[in-house]
């Protein structure tokens, strides 16, 4: 499989409680965090920007992966590309907006 259009894992629900963690004191000195927020059903990237008009097997292995949540071809807005392995990718169905920047080259 192709790692390019897989998530970083499998969301399992559970109805359960989540375990109570006791957190240690404050020291006052500054420190940087990476925060992760995973949102369920949000912006969903693979599904932005999708291979539309490509080799098949780049097509084909997008599809394999990515198949119960892939929109359709029929519905990407096709936006061109160059110097790239597609000649087009295809925007998802509600960014028109997005695809008009892109088509008047003010993105």
């Amino acid at each position: 499989t192709s790692a390019e259009f897989h998530s970083t894992n499998f969301l399992v629900s559970k109805d359960e409680p989540r375990e109570v963690i006791a957190f240690p004191p404050p020291t006052g000195k500054p420190y940087k965090a990476v925060v992760y927020v995973m949102f369920n059903g949000g912006c969903d990237s693979y599904n932005m920007l999708m291979p539309h008009t490509c080799p098949d097997e780049t097509f084909n292995s997008f599809m394999d992966i990515r198949a119960q949540v892939a929109i359709p071809k029929r519905s990407h807005l096709p936006i061109d590309a160059s110097d790239q392995v597609c000649s087009k990718f295809g925007l998802h169905p509600n960014l028109p907006a997005i695809q008009s920047l892109y088509n008047d080259k003010d993105l």
